[in-house]
């Protein structure tokens, strides 16, 4: 017997060699062979297929040879088997260089790692082309160990790592040469960690390694799945569907594009171009990605609620929010979404360049929502800008950093940090707090102190708004609180315009309207007006200081209503100065009224234990009750000062 490298050794019977060689010969009608047998077959000159069998018949001259027990092996030109084609009966025509049959067909890689298996199959030889029309099935394992790259937090995933893939269609065509399989209608792909259906599916199939002795290794190198493409991901039970979708064996990704979507739980998606990876799980959803889900998603994270301050206004009804972005991606308990990043709802939006979602993992139960790059959170006519916002579930807190800055109704602020508790609806500015509240936005003047000679009316005397510095601020509900060298004036400043300071003072505000109805000051209040010992300001000087102000805003015009100071009460205008431990304001009358042993000293007079000096401002006219003392100054009666012409009136009647 011949040597192998030679001859291909097998079952050889002389007869049916001596027709078979070189080629496919002519058969005569009625010739039989059994007991097995080896025929090959040469491509160029080289041997290219071997074709045993156990019987061979020629049913007719020219006709096809009926072989049962049919076994097609297939070799690469360094004689390395690559597969082998199996079926128990066939009919082999040798001049039209095919083989095919009804029945079962096994195909085989000599690695063993793929198998194909069918009913009823077409193999030529000129196009090596193995056709298989009806209950395709391809099973393809994989290697004891993980493939190269395969990283371990993969095969934690998903512990079976050498469970097959499976592949099932109504018929396939297996190009031998190129190595490519095409199944047609009705796929159906089973991973240990995936569903693929779809109407026509390619798989490359890279042959390496192999000597004579040897059997070549087959690797899926790519699959291709197009028409009606739907994915399912065993794990997280995620549903993705495209027109193509392409997976990579260098990569381990699934590719899918042509309206592309997918939905993950309560998530929904879509994105020009969406990719899986096998090997960590990650997914992401680039250009025009775009994911949906339930707003209460939204609300625990808490960018989207309403910044700042609460309102009475009824909640939105439960919907879906929109998340855009350039790119959506999710590797483990990361979601990251980047460029152009907008989440959208009926009330609500936010923006940013990127934001990045962690859930809850075993070594780390925190779950934090962080936006960055330009952060805009808007509701209505709500916003809040910065360049972080970082949203921590445990503490159920949103820190604003990086310059943050608000508006609310026309008002704004801005601080160092702003944190929302959410837990508690409160919002506090942090470090170099500072808020703007424009007239006639719940405003009015900050006459704290009324002037001599006026009513109180709406008119804003050119005055635009009112600016509040302090250290920190902090918002509960529907009152404001300033703590830390707290200033307030008027814009455009001037030195018309009154100038509050104090240690801390807090705004209540009206709901739903929002209006401010009442102003608390306490700790060194000052409220000071014009220039002490300037002769041409636009305004006369005068200043106030107690311990304690309250001022309540009536709420029909916006303009002061009554106004009460405690403790340690200081009046002072040009040359005059009162003092007294409470002092009373009432518009309603134009007067204020000072208390707790009061003296009053002007250039003209001293009064003191008064029971009560009183003071009308519309007539720049002053009154004292009780057992009070007075003391003139002659000399200066014709001195002009503050209450000249009272104190003439009273010099007459005494």
């Amino acid at each position: 017997m011949c040597e192998r490298s030679t001859c291909w050794p097998g079952y050889a019977i002389v007869a049916l060699w001596l027709l078979a060689a070189p080629v496919w010969a002519q058969q005569a009608s009625g010739i039989r062979v059994e007991g097995g047998f080896s025929m090959p077959v040469f491509e160029n000159g080289i041997p290219k297929y071997l074709i045993n069998g156990e019987t061979a018949k020629a049913l007719s001259v020219r006709g096809p040879l009926q072989i049962t027990q049919f076994r097609l092996e297939s070799y690469r030109t360094n004689k390395v088997l690559e597969l082998t084609i199996s079926a128990s009966e066939c009919l082999v025509d040798i001049d039209g260089q095919s083989a095919w049959s009804p029945g079962p067909i096994q195909v085989q890689s000599a690695d063993g790692q793929l198998r194909i298996a069918g009913e009823g199959f077409l193999w030529r030889v000129t196009n090596a082309a193995l056709v298989i029309s009806n209950r395709v099935e391809t099973v393809i394992r994989r290697g004891a160990t993980n493939a190269p790259g395969e990283s371990a937090t993969r095969a934690a995933r998903a512990p079976d790592t050498n469970a097959p893939t499976t592949i099932t269609s109504r018929q396939a065509q297996f190009d031998i040469q190129a190595k490519v399989v095409v199944y047609q209608d009705n796929v159906r792909v089973d991973d240990p960690e995936m569903e693929l259906a779809c109407g026509l599916l390619t798989v490359k199939l890279r042959p390496t390694g192999g000597t004579e002795s040897t059997p070549a290794r087959h690797a899926v190198d790519s699959i291709s799945a197009r028409r009606d493409v739907k994915v399912r991901g065993k794990q997280n039970g995620s549903e993705a569907m495209a027109d193509e979708a392409v997976y990579t064996e260098a990569t381990d990704q699934v590719e899918l594009s042509g309206n592309a979507s997918f939905q993950q739980g309560t998530r929904t998606g879509r994105g020009d171009r969406l990719v899986f990876n096998r090997r960590d799980g990650a997914f992401s959803a680039e250009g025009r990605a775009v994911v949906e889900f339930p707003r209460e998603a939204v609300s625990r994270m808490g960018l989207l609620l309403t910044p700042l301050a609460a309102t009475n206004a009824a909640p939105s009804p439960a919907g879906l929010v929109e998340a855009f972005a350039d790119s959506i991606s999710s590797r483990s308990n990361l979601t990251v979404l980047r460029g152009n990043v907008r989440l959208v709802d009926s009330t609500n939006r936010l923006t940013c360049g990127l934001l990045t979602l962690k859930s809850a993992a075993a070594d780390d139960p925190e779950e934090t929502a962080t936006a960055e790059e330009n952060v805009a959170v808007e509701q209505g006519n709500r916003r809040v800008w910065a360049d972080r916002a970082v949203h921590t579930k445990s503490a159920q807190t949103v820190v604003f950093t990086g310059n943050p800055r608000w508006s609310i109704d026309q008002r704004e602020g801005r601080s160092e940090r702003l944190v929302l508790n959410l837990k508690e609806n409160v919002a506090r500015a942090v470090n170099a707090a500072y808020v703007k509240i424009p007239l006639g936005v719940g405003g009015q003047r900050l006459d704290l102190l009324p002037r001599p000679g006026t009513k109180a009316s709406p008119e804003t005397g050119g005055a635009q708004a009112i600016e509040i510095f302090a250290d920190d601020l902090e918002i509960r509900a529907s009152v404001a609180t300033f703590t830390g060298h707290v200033r307030a004036n008027e814009l455009p400043a001037g030195d018309a315009q009154q100038r509050l300071a104090c240690g801390v003072m807090t705004i209540k505000f009206t709901a739903p309207s929002n209006q401010i109805e009442q102003i608390e000051a306490r700790l060194g209040v000052t409220i000071e007006q014009g220039a002490r010992g300037a002769t041409n300001a636009a305004a006369a000087w005068q200043k106030f200081s107690c311990d304690t102000l309250t001022a309540r805003v009536g709420p029909a015009a916006g303009l002061l209503d009554t106004a009460t100071a405690r403790g340690g009460v200081v009046i002072e205008r040009d040359l005059m100065r009162a003092t007294g431990s409470e002092a009373f304001y009432a518009a309603a009358k134009g007067t204020l009224e000072l208390t707790g042993k009061p003296d009053l000293t002007t250039p003209q007079l001293v009064i003191t234990e008064a029971e009560a000096l009183v003071w009308d401002l519309v007539r720049d006219e002053y009154s004292a009750r009780g057992n009070f003392k007075m003391k003139l100054f002659p000399e200066a009666r014709d001195q002009p000062g503050p209450f000249q012409r009272r104190k003439n009136q009273t010099a007459q009647r005494d």
